[in-house]
């Protein structure tokens, strides 16, 4: 099972930037800071369990924002063989979950143990499937592996310098490891 996030952002902005003008950091607390945190708490509980079913992969990508690029180099010189990775679980903004509307985005590619996620977790996050979702995971549709791509939505900030770490919903974040964790932990049964 590979589980990614990519941790470039777009620096000063530029052309990446929805203030363009904006000679300024952009932080991308959000964007993706929060599913890199999310990615290492994961790792950090899988690195715990005694028994595991299945093998994970944790990568934090980088050039995502110009172009996928760490997707791509990753799916051109794996390090597996990738017809044996059960599924992908991409993990892109997930620091602004609403406390009172808890959305979460997510975009299901292929069989996998997510295509359970709208029945069991109902009553704590408002679970909106898309159709399509750009991201890391696309580059590996074509290959025919199963993907999961979680996010909690584009907001105002995004790619302004406003995406900092005083606007990240930590206790949110803490809910949604909490749930991809034990979801990884169900298919270790």
């Amino acid at each position: 099972i590979l589980i990614c996030a990519h941790y470039d952002h777009i620096g000063y902005g530029g052309k990446y930037s929805r203030n363009p003008f904006k000679n300024q950091i952009h932080k991308g607390a959000d964007d993706n800071a929060s599913g890199v945190a999310v990615l290492i708490e994961i790792a950090d509980r899988l690195s715990n369990i005694k028994t595991k079913n299945y093998n994970y992969i944790f990568i934090a990508l980088t050039g995502h924002e110009t172009g996928l690029y760490g997707s791509t180099y990753f799916a051109q010189n794996p390090t597996v063989n990738l017809q044996k990775i059960k599924f992908i679980l991409n993990l892109d903004m997930l620091g602004r979950l609403d406390n009172e509307n808890p959305n979460i985005l997510y975009y299901i590619s292929g069989k996998s143990i997510f295509s359970v996620i709208e029945n069991k977790y109902t009553n704590e996050f408002n679970f909106i499937k898309l159709k399509y979702l750009l991201g890391d995971h696309s580059i590996f549709e074509s290959d025919n592996i199963p993907v999961v791509a979680l996010s909690t939505g584009v907001h105002e900030d995004y790619h302004t310098v406003n995406d900092i770490p005083e606007l990240i919903n930590y206790k949110g974040m803490i809910k949604i490891t909490d749930f991809l964790y034990e979801i990884l932990l169900e298919n270790e049964k």
